[in-house]
Order: structure tokens, then C-alpha cells, then sequence
């Protein structure tokens, strides 16, 4: 997909850091000024939960509207659900490799907890812990990945495998936000345990900017918005 001729990027080098804090600042001034949209996708996914096939279109549509805020470009409910409608397939696919990947994490998540794992005779019993520790880590790891592919995907119009090596070099490439990153996933996850209101009402809408916006400014650069001469 083009970039809008009215964006163009400043790709001088940037710490990760400064990247990271970049994205905060663009991808929250998104979600105030689409909150509309960004809240109302978010909502309508949760409240057709029950009708499975029409969750993960409805929340690709939220990404959606988180795209079309970065590139500066209109916005409407029935222009969402048009999108919804064309990606549904490539949503659901993304859906579930996560669904997969997420139920293996869940599980060893659980078995180590529990000490249900045989382990070694030889290996002391803190090595629960350090299993533990260790699926926790690649749990945020993934989500991070995860948000990336999503976003990769959503901003370039990409194939899912196309979006699964895209996220892959910019986590390879910028080690430092992925970093940073999961520690704002790590906090936002552990709001939605004590609110889980939050996953119905603003969780998806947060998390779209923010997958949108660190798509946009490690693979490209900080937009510039310029006027079209």
C-alpha cells in the first residue's frame, strides 16, 4: 500500500527509547481525538463476542481506524464495517496463530505454577520458579510480537506471512522498545485483571494506536504531516 503523499517521515536515527516515548505521545493523542470510533469498535466487538466469527473483523476494523488516524485520512462507522467485511479471512488467521501460541503459553503457565511438571532429580525445586519466570517473559514477548504483526499488517496492507517477518526484523532491529514496550503491556494486562471492564470498553481501542503507531515509526520514521502543494 502507498504512503499518503500528504505524510512524509524523518528517518534520522532514534534511540529506541525516544521512539518509545514518541509512540506513547502520537498513539494517545489518537485515541482522544478518534475516541469515538476507537471506543465504539472496541465496544461492538465485545458486545457480538458471543457470535465468535464476527469478533476478530470487528476488532481488524479498530486497527483500521488507528490506521487511518496515522495517515490522517477520514473516519466512519460504515466505512469500518466495510473493511471488517473485505479482511475477515486474513483477521481470522491472525486470530488463530494467536489463539494457538496463546494456549501453549496458558498451559505451561499453568503446569509450572502447579509444580506439575516432572522435572529432573537432579534439579532444585526453584527451577519451577525459573520455568515460571521464564513463560511469563516469552508470554509478554509474544504479545509484543503479536501487536507488531498486527499492526505490520494492518498499515502496509500486508499477508500475514509478510507481516509475521516484517514484525520479526523490527523486533530484531529494536530490542530496547521491544522492551519498553512490554513493560506498558505488562501494565495495561494487569489493569484488565483488576478491571476487566476495561477489555470492553477501551482495552482494543488503546492497543490499536499503539500497534499502529510503532509499525509506522520503526519502519519508517516520525511522520512529518506537510501540506500538498
Amino acid at each position: 500500500m502507498s504512503q499518503p503523499r500528504w505524510i512524509e517521515y524523518d528517518s534520522a536515527p532514534h534511540s529506541d527509547a525516544a521512539l518509545w516515548i514518541k509512540v506513547l505521545r502520537l498513539s494517545g493523542r489518537d485515541f482522544f481525538e478518534q475516541m469515538l470510533y476507537l471506543v465504539g469498535g472496541n465496544m461492538a466487538a465485545m458486545l457480538l463476542l458471543p457470535l465468535v466469527l464476527l469478533t476478530p473483523p470487528l476488532l481488524g476494523s479498530v486497527w483500521w481506524a488507528a490506521r487511518q488516524t496515522a495517515y490522517e485520512e477520514p473516519l466512519s462507522f460504515r466505512a469500518m464495517g466495510h473493511y471488517a467485511y473485505q479482511t475477515a479471512l486474513r483477521q481470522w488467521k491472525l486470530t488463530w496463530l494467536n489463539l494457538l501460541v496463546g494456549s501453549v503459553i496458558a498451559f505451561n503457565l499453568l503446569a509450572y505454577s502447579r509444580h506439575t511438571v516432572p522435572l529432573p532429580p537432579f534439579a532444585p525445586p526453584a527451577t519451577y520458579d525459573v520455568l515460571l519466570g521464564g513463560t511469563v517473559a516469552l508470554g509478554l514477548l509474544w504479545l509484543v510480537y503479536s501487536l507488531l504483526v498486527a499492526g505490520w499488517q494492518t498499515l502496509h496492507d500486508a499477508s500475514l506471512r509478510d507481516s509475521l517477518k516484517g514484525a520479526a526484523h523490527l523486533m530484531i532491529h529494536h530490542p530496547a522498545f521491544v522492551l519498553l514496550l512490554s513493560v506498558v503491556l505488562a501494565a495495561l494486562l494487569a489493569l484488565n485483571v483488576l478491571l476487566p471492564a476495561l477489555l470492553f470498553l477501551l482495552t482494543w481501542g488503546l492497543l490499536a494506536p499503539l500497534s499502529v503507531r510503532s509499525v509506522q515509526l520503526l519502519a519508517h520514521g516520525i511522520p512529518q504531516p506537510r501540506e500538498i502543494p
